[in-house]
């Protein structure tokens, strides 16, 4: 989003790149992406503990 404002206030491509520390080429994609990238929540894993959990509560207790 950040690389769309900035190009329609008149920023170029170069200036981006540099201001936002990636590739030329990485803006030069974003803008021509018509929608914003949608990313998957990740599932939540399970800890090595987590079996133990139950025991390890009751001796804090």
């Amino acid at each position: 989003m950040d690389i769309h404002v900035r190009f329609a206030q008149g920023q170029n491509i170069r200036k981006m790149a540099r201001e936002l520390s990636i590739s030329r080429n990485t803006v030069k994609h974003h803008l021509q992406q018509q929608e914003m990238p949608t990313y998957a929540k990740r599932s939540q894993q399970s800890s090595k503990l987590a079996p133990f959990k139950p025991y390890l509560l009751q001796r804090i207790e």
